[in-house]
């Protein structure tokens, strides 16, 4: 009996004349392409001698992106990797949580993993189309395939406009499944004609509202490359409670990926995402309550994993809401945290057992890897990042700020207050930055434990304003 099964593509999706040119795609990041999937020539992956199929997508820069998945079929046990890449020979495996020793053989590496995880390989010390492989727990309780409540998608490339789901219904992406989006037919209207961005906007890819029980799940994979910029978010599900998102991997973006709005009792786990273009925010959770992120893997062209209040201030903007084990790459903007849109308060929110990997942007203050930036009147309190390694971030490692900008729409500023950051460790030039606004909306009672670089040192470049105060160290 196999100790794994992985993902094999669709006869569709084959290698790319120009690979180079495939990954130039993400140069015009507000544009549609006829896809965003090839097969890889450039790394090769065995496991226990088993040849792995290697897929690659665009990402904003240092792309393409490879990629391969697979899943245990009984509990997690060693497995023998061989990585090969066509171009270079020293290659470096990183994964969150635990080093990985690797052996030399062949212009390749041998090395054993006996988890469940991401893990990702550099070549060469550099982060130029690097490979991610994913490996992911033996599935339970499966769904049957005869259940009417039951939307499968089996093996093989499926076109399909959008789908809006029911009470107790199941988007199940079987392993070898490509869901494709197609673009809006002409007479199709529009939701929003022009939006702030002057294009027009469609009722979303994957949608619920005011559902209950509803589950995404399955090792299968969704391309939305085709959808022009803002067209339909992948995945959006309003007023909904019982949400189950598990294993998928998302691909080309047209905006924001996963948006839970105003739901209850939301799990998402093992999602991955690859975004390029333009607001392809991550996992976006919009005043949401009872949340779990677990096991992901964004690199995304936005935002990462964030939350928001967007409605009324009556509403909480974000209550019981944990983020972890979470492994991030980013951009354009921030890896993880309480951002733009804050309406209404959050409290009780956790980030940890994290991996940032990288960090590019570096375009305006508002960023980071850890960040809780406010442009509403919202109170935020009770915020704990706990247990996080950043490897490399251009902008600030923290970032706690109240600055009003273009997506304000409370008159009034608001509060960053108990906020908690431990056991973070950090790139050796990190820095941060810590900004109230006025002598009635501080940035107040930020404890700043253990906050140090890889050789446990505390390098704390700390720059903030007089309406920053109550700073504490350990």
């Amino acid at each position: 009996m196999a100790v794994f099964e992985y993902y094999v593509p669709p006869k569709e999706i084959t290698a790319a004349q120009d690979l180079v040119a495939f990954a130039d795609q993400a140069k015009e990041a507000e544009a549609a392409q006829a896809t965003g999937i090839v097969v890889s020539t450039a790394w090769t992956v065995t496991i226990n001698g088993i040849g792995i199929p290697v897929l690659a997508t665009p990402v904003t820069f240092r792309g393409p992106h490879h990629f391969c998945q697979v899943r245990y079929t009984v509990e997690p046990c060693p497995l023998a990797f061989f990585v090969r890449n066509r171009d270079h020979r020293s290659l470096r495996v990183r994964a969150k949580d635990c080093f990985i020793p690797s052996v030399p053989k062949d212009g390749g590496i041998e090395f054993t993993y006996a988890g469940e995880g991401q893990l990702t390989l550099e070549a060469d010390g550099i982060p130029d189309a690097p490979l991610s492989i994913f490996v992911s727990a033996r599935e339970t309780e499966p769904p049957e395939r005869g259940d009417p409540d039951i939307i499968w998608f089996g093996p093989g490339l499926h076109l399909v406009q959008r789908l809006e789901l029911r009470d107790g219904q199941t988007v199940y992406l079987e392993n070898g499944a490509l869901l494709r989006a197609i673009p809006p037919e002409p007479s199709e209207t529009p939701v929003i004609e022009d939006d702030w961005a002057h294009v027009p906007e469609y009722t979303d890819f994957i949608t619920a509202f005011g559902k209950k029980k509803i589950t995404i799940r399955g090792m299968g994979i969704i391309e939305t490359t085709q959808l022009p910029w803002h067209a339909r978010r992948t995945i959006y599900l309003e007023d909904c409670e019982d949400i189950r998102i598990e294993g998928i991997l998302a691909v080309g973006p047209a905006h924001w990926t996963v948006v839970p709005y105003h739901c209850e009792r939301v799990r998402i786990h093992d999602v991955k995402v690859f975004g390029y273009r333009t607001n392809s925010d991550g996992i976006d959770l919009v005043n949401c309550k009872d949340v779990s992120v677990s096991g992901c893997y964004l690199r995304t062209g936005d935002d990462a994993v964030c939350l928001k209040g967007m409605l009324s201030p009556d509403v909480p903007g974000g209550e019981n809401v944990r983020v972890c084990d979470c492994t991030i790459w980013t951009e354009k903007a921030r890896s993880l945290g309480i951002i733009g849109e804050t309406r209404g308060d959050f409290q009780n929110i956790v980030f940890e057992n994290c991996l940032v990997l990288h960090g590019y942007a570096n375009w305006t203050r508002e960023l980071g890897a850890l960040c809780i930036v406010l442009s509403d009147g919202g109170t935020v309190r009770d915020v704990v990042f706990r247990n996080i390694e950043i490897i490399q971030e251009a902008s600030w490692v923290i970032d706690c700020m109240i600055r009003p900008d273009f997506w304000s729409t409370d008159q009034k500023p608001g509060h960053i207050q108990d906020i908690l950051f431990e056991n973070i460790r950090v790139p050796q030039d990190a820095r941060i930055n810590l900004e109230g606004f006025d002598p009635g909306h501080l940035v107040e009672k930020i404890g700043l434990n253990c906050v140090t670089n890889e050789h446990g040192e505390e390098l704390l470049t700390i720059q903030k304003n007089n309406f920053a105060r109550m700073i504490t160290f350990r």
